[in-house]
């Protein structure tokens, strides 16, 4: 009778063990989309912000190219006159 007692107390524990590991699974696998999710939304804002960073610097050289032809501009008529 103590060992049928100690059997049934082993099917209990590995029963127990099987779904401790169902739940671990799943639950390892809602933190691994979660994490997936914000690794994405990390990369789309970097990519993003790559972008606005090259259009920024396009503006800046080309306001750059502006101001040089205005000084050139201006020194050409300053001896001019």
């Amino acid at each position: 009778m103590l060992v049928d007692e100690r059997n049934k107390g082993n099917q209990e524990f590995k029963t127990i063990a099987m779904v401790c590991a169902l739940f671990l699974g799943k639950e390892t696998e809602v933190v691994k989309q979660m994490y997936e999710s914000e690794l994405k939304e990390a990369r789309d804002l970097y990519n993003d912000s790559e972008k606005e960073k090259a259009r920024i610097e396009l503006k800046i050289q080309s306001l750059e190219d502006q101001i040089a032809e205005y000084r050139r501009r201006f020194v050409t008529s300053k001896y001019l006159k």
